[in-house]
């Protein structure tokens, strides 16, 4: 009962630190119009935005979870200082990843995305003296130890308390029943839609900062590991080549009964309608404007 408490705990603290990192993002990058003329979206955004943070959270906090329906049956202390010891690592992470983001924003303007590998892919001591260097390190880095020992002093409050609340095994059974449907509907993101919460479901505006603010560093970084693979499926020539057997593209196109490249390409059939009546255009307004014929 106590390691689902703290699960539940730390779950929900996350979500509210991912809402406050959307509201600083507001605040320091928001452009003047989004503000102004598409202050009507962002109330959606925010909303949309929640259930991002959800399914984040009950992603990242899914090992806990799991500790939590393991020990009623086991009991073992080593399990209790284990959970601990694993929130504590998720939190240091995430507010890490968060720090990298917000300063990441500041930079390109947008969520982390695959251009962070190709950072990564660079000389590893310029980057890390560019970033001492243009953005503040030290600051960001009081800000996360801040927030983690917050986070710690309000875990270790509760579980003071929580070691007052008891179970029956019946209704800790019927507890985890109840609430275990409600995660997966969490981790998909969606109840009503027959697809879960993906990369399209950003788009609540026509203002493309507003669409930031419903995405979360969590779901930007999955979206670019994703993309990064794809990128990274290239199959070289040789590669292909070797796997068929074949020495040579120009030996290659004798399969497919061509001779050189230019077989590959067609020309449409002549057209004498079109070159009795070729098309012109005017401009109009400034505008270039193409006539039928």
């Amino acid at each position: 009962m106590q390691l689902f408490l703290i699960f539940l705990l730390n779950e929900l603290l996350f979500v509210l630190l991912l809402t406050i990192n959307r509201f600083s993002l507001l605040l320091r990058y928001a452009p003047a119009e989004s503000l102004t003329l598409y202050k009507q979206d962002l109330i959606p955004a925010f909303q949309r935005g929640l259930r991002f943070d959800f399914k984040v959270a009950a992603f990242i906090f899914l090992p806990p979870l799991v500790l939590s329906l393991i020990y009623p049956f086991l009991k073992k202390k080593a399990l209790l200082k284990f959970n601990h010891k694993l929130i504590h690592f998720l939190w240091i992470a995430s507010l890490l990843i968060i720090m990298l983001d917000q300063q990441y924003y500041a930079f390109f303007q947008s969520h982390i995305n695959v251009l962070i590998f190709g950072l990564a892919e660079d000389d590893t001591s310029a980057v890390l003296v560019s970033a001492w260097s243009d953005h503040p390190v030290l600051r960001w880095l009081v800000i996360v130890s801040i927030i983690f020992y917050l986070v710690r002093y309000l875990n270790k409050k509760f579980i003071l308390v929580s070691n007052k609340w008891t179970l029956s095994p019946k209704k800790t059974i019927a507890l985890f029943a109840i609430y275990i449907p409600i995660h997966v509907l969490l981790m998909r993101g969606s109840i009503t839609s027959p697809f879960p919460l993906q990369r399209d479901d950003i788009i609540v505006s026509n203002h493309p900062f507003i669409n930031y603010l419903v995405n979360n560093p969590f779901f930007a970084i999955k979206e670019a590991i994703q993309e990064k693979g794809r990128s990274s499926s290239f199959v070289p020539e040789n590669k292909i080549l070797s796997k068929y057997n074949i020495s040579s593209v120009e030996e290659a196109l004798t399969f497919v009964g061509k001779k050189n490249w230019e077989d590959l390409f067609t020309t449409s059939p002549q057209n004498t309608v079109l070159e009795k009546n070729l098309p012109s255009c005017l401009c109009h307004d400034g505008k270039l404007e193409w006539l039928s014929f």
